[in-house]
C-alpha cells in the first residue's frame, strides 16, 4: 500500500513539472504583446480625417472641441471643463519696426480657473538677451524683471492680455464654449470652402477660419483700431495628453509680422502661481 502512495506521489509530481514545462514553452511561443504592440495615440491626436462634415452649429462647436482636445470622459462623465493650466513653449523671432530680434525662449502659460496667464519672452538685442515678462490675474496686469519677482507698471492693461488669450487656438475654444451659444455665428459654405467661427469677447469681435481638422488655422481680432492676425497650422500632440497645440504661430499686426514662433514643448497640469512679485531684496533673503 505504501509503494502504490507513493508511486501516486510521484506520477502527480511528474504530472505537474510536465504540466509547468508545457505552459513555459507555450508562454515561450507566443509573442508578448506588451512589447510588440505599438503604442497608441490619444484619440484627438490620432483622430482620421472626418467622413462627412458636421452640419449644424452645435455640430461644428462640438468638433472643434473635441478636435482641441477638450473634450473628456464618456457618457454621464463627459466634460469640456477639466482643462485648467497650460503652457507652451517655443523659439523664433520677433519684429518691431524695422528690426528682427531672435527669440531664445517663448514661453505662455495660463490657468483657466484663475483667469490667469503669464507672457514670458527672453529675445536678443545687441547680442544680449532681454526678457519681457507680462502678467495678468483677472482684472488686474503688471509686469516683471523675473516670474515672481519685481513688479513692473504694466505695459498694456489686463483686457489686452485676456483678449490675447481669446486669440490662442485652446484660449479660442475656452471663450466659444463658454459664450452664449445662441450668439457664436458659424458659417459653413460646404466642402469647396472652410469653416467659420465668429462670436464676441468682451464686446470684441473675434473670429476664426478652421482648417480640415477643425481646429483654428486663422484667428483675426480687432482690438483699439489695431488688426491681430494669428495663423497656427502643424498641431502636434506635444504632451502626449490628447490636447493638440500648433507647433507653428505667426502674428501680423495691421498687416505686418510680430511674431514667428515654433513650439518645441508643452506642458498640462504645470506649476503655475500668480502672486502679485516681491521684490530682489526679498528674493535673495
Amino acid at each position: 500500500m505504501q509503494s502504490k502512495n507513493i508511486s501516486a506521489v510521484l506520477v502527480a509530481s511528474a504530472l505537474a513539472v510536465y504540466a509547468s514545462a508545457s505552459l513555459a514553452e507555450e508562454a515561450k511561443a507566443q509573442k508578448p504583446v506588451a512589447k510588440t504592440a505599438a503604442a497608441q495615440p490619444p484619440y484627438q491626436a490620432g483622430r482620421p480625417a472626418l467622413k462627412t462634415r458636421p452640419v449644424g452649429d452645435a455640430a461644428v462647436k462640438r468638433t472643434v472641441a473635441d478636435a482641441m482636445g477638450f473634450i473628456r470622459g464618456m457618457g454621464a462623465m463627459e466634460t469640456n471643463k477639466s482643462l485648467n493650466r497650460l503652457q507652451w513653449i517655443g523659439v523664433g523671432q520677433m519684429t518691431e519696426g524695422a528690426a528682427v530680434y531672435p527669440v531664445t525662449r517663448y514661453s505662455y502659460q495660463i490657468s483657466f480657473y484663475l483667469k490667469a496667464g503669464r507672457e514670458d519672452v527672453t529675445r536678443t538685442v545687441k547680442g544680449k538677451p532681454e526678457r519681457s515678462v507680462r502678467v495678468w490675474v483677472d482684472q488686474q496686469a503688471w509686469d516683471e524683471r523675473e516670474p515672481g519677482i519685481d513688479e513692473l507698471p504694466a505695459s498694456d492693461t489686463a483686457q489686452h492680455r485676456r483678449l490675447q488669450l481669446a486669440r490662442t487656438p485652446l484660449g479660442f475654444t475656452r471663450a466659444m464654449l463658454d459664450a452664449d451659444q445662441s450668439k457664436v455665428k458659424v458659417v459653413d459654405p460646404g466642402p469647396a470652402g472652410k469653416v467659420v467661427v465668429a462670436f464676441d469677447v468682451e464686446g470684441v469681435p473675434v473670429s476664426a477660419i478652421l482648417n480640415a481638422e477643425y481646429r483654428p488655422e486663422t484667428i483675426t481680432m480687432k482690438v483699439d483700431g489695431k488688426e491681430y492676425v494669428e495663423r497656427y497650422r502643424a498641431y502636434k500632440d506635444l504632451s502626449e495628453y490628447g490636447i493638440m497645440f500648433p507647433t507653428k504661430w505667426t502674428e501680423t499686426v495691421d498687416g505686418k509680422p510680430r511674431y514667428d514662433i515654433t513650439f518645441t514643448e508643452t506642458r498640462v497640469a504645470s506649476y503655475a502661481v500668480f502672486p502679485k512679485p516681491i521684490s530682489s531684496a526679498q528674493a535673495a533673503r
